[in-house]
């Protein structure tokens, strides 16, 4: 078989992966077959609530949305195969199955030695990944919604090394993924499906971790950007309606002794306060710029492998001044005016295409 040949696979064989799903009682071969039966699937529901998405949207590309498509998603991993690259196609095979097997395992295994900073350091450096924060001190301390661009299947790996630590970021994904992602325990990050259920329970709950999430809800090649979802701000509108309650409770409060006003009060100072939204802007920079971690209609697992393919991978968050809804903005409004600050700081555009209309193009395209 040619390197090219060899070059357009797109996962690693089960020869190179096999030895590592045994150590792990087989549960590698069935999160990779859970990962496959998703992927073929038409996912119609957005990632952060289909129920944000206004109702007179429809999810049809529109002409822009196809001239979009061209600009965000490229064609294939690899347009040119330079000589240089055919003859590193070899290194980079075993480099990417390698990668992809230890992305599998870390989920899959979820011990609690993953919790340990030096290992997770270790096993960023094993994936090739660095990792570079610029303007960590906006982060807040306290909780907070952090937002940001989604430019490679990598990008997570932001918060397997942040600023907060020890502090864990809980991470809203996609319901593609398999359950057994949302139910590992140990990871550097808690995952959770996007569903309206789950900010219900993020706006209400005491838990002070922080929140992340990528609001466009898909990749794109970094040449622009997916119109955001406003699935985030019905933690922000919770939050809101906490705040009403509380103000009723200050109100009550007033009419009581001193002494039990001075405990009511500093439950209610720990509620009121409006959640900040802290936009972040994502660069992914390759050492192979030639080989492109994802198209429109590839799978996880390919997207996994070709980022594994470049010996390198740098990740630069760029964190922006965090955001408030002001007085009665509407909350497409805010979410606008959150996702132009990151598109300025990136120096790109903001396409008039939502993460549903991605995913109907890529099932066309598949078809």
């Amino acid at each position: 078989m040619s390197l090219l040949r060899c070059a357009k696979l797109m996962q690693p064989r089960a020869s190179v992966v096999g030895p590592y799903a045994r150590s792990c009682g087989g549960r590698l071969s069935c999160f990779k077959t859970h990962v496959l039966n998703k992927e073929r699937q038409l996912l119609l529901e957005e990632i952060a609530s289909s129920a944000d998405l206004s109702e007179d949207e429809p999810p049809t590309p529109s002409s822009s949305g196809l001239k979009a498509a061209v600009i965000l998603f490229d064609d294939n991993h690899v347009r040119v195969w330079s000589p240089e690259l055919v003859l590193y196609a070899p290194l980079g095979l075993l480099l990417a199955a390698f990668r992809s097997a230890l992305w599998i395992l870390g989920i899959a295994l979820d011990q609690p030695w993953f919790r340990n900073q030096s290992i997770v350091e270790t096993y960023m450096r094993l994936l090739g990944v660095t990792v570079i924060w610029q303007h960590a001190e906006r982060i807040p301390i306290g909780r907070h919604v952090m937002v940001s661009n989604h430019c490679s299947v990598g990008d997570l790996m932001m918060l397997f090394s942040h600023p907060s630590l020890p502090q864990r970021y809980t991470h809203l994904i996609t319901s593609a993924l398999p359950a057994q992602v949302t139910r590992a325990r140990h990871l550097p990050v808690i995952m959770r499906p996007a569903s309206p259920a789950t900010y219900d329970e993020l706006a209400s709950t005491l838990d002070p971790s922080p929140v992340h999430l990528f609001p466009e809800g898909g990749m794109t090649n970094g040449r622009g950007m997916l119109r955001f979802s406003r699935g985030f701000m019905r933690i922000l509108q919770q939050q809101q309606q906490h705040q009403n309650l509380c103000q009723g409770q200050q109100e009550h409060a007033q009419q009581l002794s001193a002494s039990e006003q001075g405990s009511i009060s500093s439950a209610v100072a720990a509620t009121v306060a409006t959640l900040p939204v802290v936009p972040v802007a994502l660069r992914m920079n390759s050492s192979l710029p030639g080989v492109k971690t994802h198209t429109l209609d590839s799978s996880f697992l390919a997207n996994l492998f070709w980022f594994g393919f470049s010996p390198r991978t740098t990740l630069e968050a760029t964190v922006l001044p965090p955001m408030f809804p002001a007085p009665g903005e509407a909350r497409g409004a805010f979410v606008v005016r959150v996702q132009a600050a990151i598109a300025k700081e990136l120096d790109v555009e903001v396409y008039e295409m939502t993460i549903q209309q991605k995913r109907l193009l890529a099932g066309r395209k598949r078809a």
